[in-house]
C-alpha cells in the first residue's frame, strides 16, 4: 500500500476468525484470547468514525500507525511500523538422520547451520487420493470445527507429514512479523505441492498450529508463469506462511510440519504436470527434503530483539 500511495497508512490486526469481529466470542480455534480482543459493532463503529473524521475532516489521531493483538500475551501492542522496527531475523535449520517422516523425534530444528556438505534426506510418499486433511488455519467460517489454531498431533502421526522440532526454548520468544520456510526439495513428478506449518509445542506435548502456507512447485518463480518441474532436480523454494504476533513461552518448542497437501482448503496436485482442474489422473510421487551445508533448508522467523530462542 505504501508503494501505491504516500497517504498515511493504519494497520489493525486482531485475533479473529472470519466474522468473529462482529461478536463477543473469545475462543479462537482451541485457544482463548482476552475479553480485550472483543470489538463488536460498537468498537467497529468507533473505528469507522475515527477514520472518516481523519479522511474527511482532517481530525487525525496521533496514535501509532500499527496496532496488533499479540497472542500469548493476550494484549494489544502499538508499533511504528510492521514488522516492528526492533525485530530481527531468526533462522532454525532442518536436520535429521533420514527418519523424520516416520520417527517423531528424529527431525530437528537447530539455530546452528548444518556442517556437512551432504547428509541424510527425508522422503515421503504423497498420494493425492489420500491427502492430508485440513485441520486448523485460516479457513472459511462455514467450517468452524477446523478453523484457527488446532492441536496437530493426530495429523503429525501420518507418514506423509515430516516433523522437525526444536529444543525447549530457554526464555520467552516473541514472533512478530513474517514466517517463511526455505526448503530444498525434489520430486518424482512433473509438478507437485509443498506445505509448511509452524506449530507451538507445549511441555505436555500439545501441538498448536500457528501459521501455514503452500507452494505449487510449477509456480516457484512467481504466479505469472507456470514452469514444470524436472523430476529428481533439487529446487530451493520459499513457502510464505503469513505473519503472526505471538509470544511463545519458555519451555515450549517450535515445530515445522512439512507435507504436500492440505485438502480441501487447497486443491490436490495431480503430480503429472496436468492442470489440476482438468486432469482425470491423480498420481502418487516420492518427495524428498534435502538438508545439509549444500542444501540449508530452514525455518525463517521474525522476532523481537532481546527475545532469544
Amino acid at each position: 500500500m505504501r508503494k501505491s500511495s504516500d497517504a498515511p497508512q493504519r494497520l489493525l490486526v486482531g485475533p479473529w476468525l472470519h466474522d468473529q469481529i462482529y461478536t463477543d466470542l473469545t475462543e479462537v480455534g482451541e485457544i482463548e484470547v482476552g475479553e480485550n480482543a472483543v470489538l463488536g459493532i460498537e468498537g467497529l463503529s468507533a473505528l469507522a468514525i475515527e477514520w472518516f473524521d481523519c479522511r474527511l475532516r482532517d481530525r487525525c489521531s496521533a496514535e501509532p500507525p500499527v496496532r496488533v493483538y499479540v497472542l500469548g500475551e493476550n494484549r494489544w501492542r502499538d508499533f511504528d511500523d510492521w514488522p516492528p522496527p526492533k525485530s530481527r531475523g531468526l533462522e532454525l535449520f532442518l536436520s535429521s538422520s533420514g527418519k523424520a517422516a516416520r520417527a517423531p523425534d528424529d527431525g530437528r530444528l537447530d539455530p546452528t547451520p548444518p556442517g556437512r556438505k551432504s547428509g541424510p534426506v527425508d522422503r515421503f510418499r504423497f498420494d493425492p487420493l489420500h491427502p492430508v486433511p485440513t485441520f486448523g488455519g485460516a479457513n472459511f467460517h462455514f467450517f468452524p470445527e477446523v478453523n484457527g489454531p488446532r492441536d496437530q498431533r493426530e495429523i503429525e502421526e501420518r507418514e506423509d507429514v515430516v516433523v522437525y522440532t526444536s529444543d525447549p526454548i530457554e526464555s520467552d520468544l516473541l514472533i512478530a512479523g513474517p514466517v517463511r520456510a526455505i526448503l530444498h526439495v525434489s520430486t518424482e513428478g512433473r509438478d507437485t505441492d509443498f506445505t509448511a506449518k509452524l506449530v507451538d509445542v507445549a511441555p505436555d506435548g500439545k501441538a498448536i498450529s500457528v501459521v501455514d502456507g503452500i507452494l505449487r512447485l510449477s509456480y516457484r518463480d512467481g504466479n505469472r508463469e507456470r514452469r514444470l518441474v524436472q523430476p529428481g532436480r533439487v529446487y530451493e523454494i520459499e513457502i510464505d506462511m503469513g505473519e503472526i504476533a505471538m509470544r511463545i513461552p519458555a519451555g515450549h518448542r517450535l515445530r515445522l510440519d512439512v507435507s504436500s497437501s492440505n485438502f480441501p482448503r487447497f486443491d490436490r496436485n495431480p503430480n503429472n504436470g496436468e492442470e489440476p482442474t482438468l486432469t482425470t489422473k491423480l498420481e502418487p510421487v516420492l518427495q524428498t527434503i534435502h538438508h545439509s551445508k549444500r542444501y540449508p533448508s530452514r525455518l525463517a522467523l521474525t522476532v523481537m530483539k532481546g527475545d532469544q530462542p
